[in-house]
Protein backbone atom coordinates (compact mmCIF):
# COMPACT_ATOMS: atom_id res chain seq x y z
CA UNK A 1 0.00 0.00 0.00
CA UNK A 2 1.33 3.47 -0.55
CA UNK A 3 2.63 5.24 1.65
CA UNK A 4 1.13 9.09 1.93
CA UNK A 5 3.06 12.28 3.24
CA UNK A 6 3.20 12.07 6.69
CA UNK A 7 4.17 15.39 7.22
CA UNK A 8 1.52 16.83 5.73
CA UNK A 9 -1.91 14.17 6.53
CA UNK A 10 -0.54 13.73 9.75
CA UNK A 11 -0.82 17.50 10.80
CA UNK A 12 -4.25 17.05 10.18
CA UNK A 13 -4.81 13.77 11.95
CA UNK A 14 -3.08 15.29 15.33
CA UNK A 15 -5.99 18.03 15.77
CA UNK A 16 -8.29 15.02 15.97
CA UNK A 17 -6.90 14.38 19.39
CA UNK A 18 -8.31 16.78 22.58
CA UNK A 19 -6.99 19.34 24.13
CA UNK A 20 -4.55 19.95 21.25
CA UNK A 21 -4.32 23.36 19.55
CA UNK A 22 -3.30 24.25 16.44
CA UNK A 23 -2.54 27.31 13.81
CA UNK A 24 -2.04 27.29 10.37
CA UNK A 25 -1.18 30.40 8.36
CA UNK A 26 -1.35 30.22 4.35
CA UNK A 27 0.42 31.92 2.11
CA UNK A 28 -0.41 31.69 -2.03
CA UNK A 29 0.48 33.89 -4.75
CA UNK A 30 -1.34 34.43 -7.96
CA UNK A 31 1.13 31.48 -8.99
CA UNK A 32 0.16 28.61 -7.12
CA UNK A 33 3.16 29.04 -5.57
CA UNK A 34 3.41 29.70 -1.50
CA UNK A 35 4.08 29.02 2.17
CA UNK A 36 2.74 27.54 5.14
CA UNK A 37 3.48 28.22 8.78
CA UNK A 38 2.27 26.10 11.50
CA UNK A 39 2.44 25.58 15.46
CA UNK A 40 0.65 22.56 17.56
CA UNK A 41 0.63 22.55 20.70
CA UNK A 42 -1.04 19.67 23.61
CA UNK A 43 -2.07 20.02 26.94
CA UNK A 44 0.25 18.70 29.76
CA UNK A 45 -2.09 16.17 31.34
CA UNK A 46 -2.29 14.64 27.16
CA UNK A 47 0.87 14.53 26.57
CA UNK A 48 1.69 12.48 29.91
CA UNK A 49 -1.27 10.25 28.41
CA UNK A 50 0.03 10.25 25.39
CA UNK A 51 3.65 9.69 26.35
CA UNK A 52 1.93 6.11 28.09
CA UNK A 53 -0.11 4.97 24.74
CA UNK A 54 2.85 6.02 22.61
CA UNK A 55 4.18 3.05 23.87
CA UNK A 56 1.89 0.28 22.58
CA UNK A 57 2.58 1.67 19.11
CA UNK A 58 4.48 -0.09 16.51
CA UNK A 59 7.87 0.71 15.84
CA UNK A 60 7.39 2.42 12.70
CA UNK A 61 4.20 4.68 14.48
CA UNK A 62 5.97 6.23 17.51
CA UNK A 63 6.31 9.87 17.57
CA UNK A 64 9.56 9.66 20.28
CA UNK A 65 12.28 11.05 18.95
CA UNK A 66 16.30 11.47 20.84
CA UNK A 67 15.02 14.69 22.34
CA UNK A 68 12.15 12.52 24.07
CA UNK A 69 9.40 14.59 22.10
CA UNK A 70 6.12 13.16 21.20
CA UNK A 71 6.94 14.46 17.37
CA UNK A 72 9.85 12.61 15.46
CA UNK A 73 11.63 15.17 13.99
CA UNK A 74 14.10 13.01 12.17
CA UNK A 75 11.20 11.37 10.68
CA UNK A 76 8.95 14.58 9.56
CA UNK A 77 12.23 15.57 8.36
CA UNK A 78 13.12 13.61 6.42
CA UNK A 79 9.96 12.79 4.63
CA UNK A 80 9.52 16.59 3.89
CA UNK A 81 12.75 16.46 2.01
CA UNK A 82 11.41 13.31 -0.08
CA UNK A 83 8.27 15.47 -1.60
CA UNK A 84 8.31 16.86 -4.53
CA UNK A 85 7.75 20.81 -4.93
CA UNK A 86 7.98 21.29 -0.70
CA UNK A 87 10.69 22.72 0.74
CA UNK A 88 11.05 22.74 4.37
CA UNK A 89 12.20 25.71 5.91
CA UNK A 90 12.30 25.00 9.82
CA UNK A 91 11.00 22.47 12.75
CA UNK A 92 11.27 22.46 16.31
CA UNK A 93 9.82 20.63 18.95
CA UNK A 94 10.85 22.82 22.18
CA UNK A 95 9.16 20.64 24.72
CA UNK A 96 6.70 17.71 24.59
CA UNK A 97 4.20 19.46 23.97
CA UNK A 98 4.80 21.85 21.23
CA UNK A 99 6.09 21.26 17.44
CA UNK A 100 6.37 24.18 15.16
CA UNK A 101 7.17 24.32 11.80
CA UNK A 102 7.42 26.32 8.34
CA UNK A 103 7.83 25.25 4.74
CA UNK A 104 7.11 26.02 1.43
CA UNK A 105 5.34 24.45 -2.15
CA UNK A 106 5.91 25.24 -5.34
CA UNK A 107 2.34 24.48 -6.08
CA UNK A 108 -0.35 24.31 -4.09
CA UNK A 109 -2.80 21.58 -6.47
CA UNK A 110 0.15 19.75 -5.74
CA UNK A 111 0.12 19.87 -2.19
CA UNK A 112 -3.82 19.37 -2.32
CA UNK A 113 -3.37 16.08 -4.68
CA UNK A 114 -1.07 14.88 -1.85
CA UNK A 115 -3.43 15.07 0.91
CA UNK A 116 -6.27 13.93 -1.18
CA UNK A 117 -4.30 11.38 -2.20
CA UNK A 118 -4.68 9.59 1.05
CA UNK A 119 -8.10 9.23 0.60
CA UNK A 120 -7.70 7.13 -2.11
CA UNK A 121 -9.77 6.73 -5.37
CA UNK A 122 -13.09 8.13 -2.82
CA UNK A 123 -13.03 11.90 -4.47
CA UNK A 124 -16.71 12.56 -2.87
CA UNK A 125 -15.26 13.68 0.05
CA UNK A 126 -12.37 15.31 -0.52
CA UNK A 127 -10.76 16.83 2.24
CA UNK A 128 -9.62 20.17 0.45
CA UNK A 129 -11.04 20.94 -2.94
CA UNK A 130 -9.57 24.17 -5.17
CA UNK A 131 -11.70 25.17 -8.39
CA UNK A 132 -10.45 27.54 -10.60
CA UNK A 133 -13.50 28.88 -13.21
CA UNK A 134 -13.51 32.13 -15.15
CA UNK A 135 -10.99 34.31 -12.94
CA UNK A 136 -12.14 33.03 -10.03
CA UNK A 137 -10.23 30.64 -7.69
CA UNK A 138 -12.46 28.53 -4.70
CA UNK A 139 -11.21 26.83 -1.81
CA UNK A 140 -13.04 24.42 0.23
CA UNK A 141 -11.87 22.34 3.32
CA UNK A 142 -14.74 19.89 4.19
CA UNK A 143 -14.44 17.60 7.23
CA UNK A 144 -16.71 14.43 7.43
CA UNK A 145 -16.34 11.30 9.21
CA UNK A 146 -15.76 9.62 5.91
CA UNK A 147 -12.72 11.59 5.03
CA UNK A 148 -11.31 10.73 8.50
CA UNK A 149 -12.02 7.15 7.37
CA UNK A 150 -10.44 7.33 4.33
CA UNK A 151 -7.46 9.07 5.26
CA UNK A 152 -6.71 6.59 8.53
CA UNK A 153 -7.88 3.09 6.12
CA UNK A 154 -5.15 4.50 3.70
CA UNK A 155 -2.51 5.47 6.63
CA UNK A 156 -2.93 2.60 8.64
CA UNK A 157 0.62 4.04 10.91
CA UNK A 158 -1.87 7.04 11.45
CA UNK A 159 -4.75 4.69 12.69
CA UNK A 160 -3.10 3.65 16.23
CA UNK A 161 -4.43 3.59 19.76
CA UNK A 162 -4.26 7.52 19.82
CA UNK A 163 -6.34 8.42 17.38
CA UNK A 164 -8.67 5.16 18.51
CA UNK A 165 -9.21 6.20 22.28
CA UNK A 166 -9.01 9.80 21.58
CA UNK A 167 -9.96 10.95 18.20
CA UNK A 168 -13.67 10.95 16.64
CA UNK A 169 -14.09 7.42 15.98
CA UNK A 170 -13.92 7.55 20.10
CA UNK A 171 -16.76 10.12 19.92
CA UNK A 172 -19.47 8.20 17.62
CA UNK A 173 -23.23 7.70 18.66
CA UNK A 174 -22.39 9.57 22.39
CA UNK A 175 -23.57 13.02 23.09
CA UNK A 176 -21.25 15.94 23.78
CA UNK A 177 -21.75 15.44 27.45
CA UNK A 178 -21.23 11.77 27.15
CA UNK A 179 -18.18 12.33 25.29
CA UNK A 180 -16.31 15.24 27.81
CA UNK A 181 -17.66 12.53 30.64
CA UNK A 182 -16.03 9.85 29.34
CA UNK A 183 -12.76 11.93 28.26
CA UNK A 184 -12.34 13.19 31.79
CA UNK A 185 -12.94 9.98 32.94
CA UNK A 186 -9.75 8.77 31.27
CA UNK A 187 -7.70 11.53 30.90
CA UNK A 188 -8.89 13.52 34.24
CA UNK A 189 -10.91 16.92 35.23
CA UNK A 190 -8.74 19.50 33.40
CA UNK A 191 -9.93 17.77 29.94
CA UNK A 192 -13.38 19.21 30.31
CA UNK A 193 -12.46 22.31 29.83
CA UNK A 194 -9.57 22.03 27.89
CA UNK A 195 -11.22 20.36 25.09
CA UNK A 196 -13.42 22.76 24.95
CA UNK A 197 -10.80 25.51 25.48
CA UNK A 198 -9.31 23.87 22.09
CA UNK A 199 -9.21 25.00 18.68
CA UNK A 200 -7.59 24.88 15.03
CA UNK A 201 -7.12 28.62 13.81
CA UNK A 202 -6.50 28.68 10.14
CA UNK A 203 -5.03 32.28 8.57
CA UNK A 204 -5.48 31.97 4.43
CA UNK A 205 -3.87 34.85 2.75
CA UNK A 206 -3.99 35.38 -0.84
CA UNK A 207 -2.50 37.34 -3.78
CA UNK A 208 -5.53 39.32 -4.78
CA UNK A 209 -8.78 40.31 -3.70
CA UNK A 210 -11.73 37.92 -1.61
CA UNK A 211 -14.86 37.98 -2.93
CA UNK A 212 -16.50 36.19 -0.03
CA UNK A 213 -16.09 33.45 2.77
CA UNK A 214 -18.08 30.80 4.42
CA UNK A 215 -17.02 29.93 7.96
CA UNK A 216 -14.85 32.37 9.09
CA UNK A 217 -14.31 35.93 9.16
CA UNK A 218 -12.04 38.88 7.37
CA UNK A 219 -9.57 40.27 8.41
CA UNK A 220 -8.43 42.10 5.65
CA UNK A 221 -9.34 41.93 1.87
CA UNK A 222 -6.93 39.21 1.41
CA UNK A 223 -6.76 37.96 4.65
CA UNK A 224 -9.55 35.23 5.87
CA UNK A 225 -9.30 33.64 9.34
CA UNK A 226 -10.93 30.68 10.25
CA UNK A 227 -11.08 29.45 13.89
CA UNK A 228 -12.36 25.88 14.29
CA UNK A 229 -13.65 24.99 18.02
CA UNK A 230 -12.28 21.43 18.62
CA UNK A 231 -15.40 19.65 20.19
CA UNK A 232 -17.26 19.68 16.94
CA UNK A 233 -14.37 18.18 14.77
CA UNK A 234 -13.82 15.54 17.44
CA UNK A 235 -17.58 15.07 17.32
CA UNK A 236 -17.99 15.10 13.08
CA UNK A 237 -22.21 15.06 14.36
CA UNK A 238 -22.32 16.51 10.85
CA UNK A 239 -20.17 17.73 8.32
CA UNK A 240 -18.02 20.97 8.99
CA UNK A 241 -17.41 23.04 5.56
CA UNK A 242 -15.08 26.05 5.26
CA UNK A 243 -14.59 27.96 2.02
CA UNK A 244 -13.28 31.00 0.22
CA UNK A 245 -13.45 32.41 -2.96
CA UNK A 246 -10.97 34.99 -4.57
CA UNK A 247 -9.71 36.84 -7.76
Amino acid sequence: MKKHSFSIVCLFIFILLPSCSMKQEIYIEKTGSGRVEFTLSLADYLSDVISQVVTLLEPDAKMKDKQKSLFDLEAIEKDFKSRKGIGLIGLESRDNQNLSGEFTFTDINMLLQDVNAAQALNTKNQLIKMEKKDGITELTVRITRETVNDILAENPSLNNPLVANFGPSASEGLTDEEYLDMMEFVLGEQSREGIQLSSLELVIHVEGSIIDQKGGRLADKNTVVYRIPMLPVLMLKKPLEYSLRYR
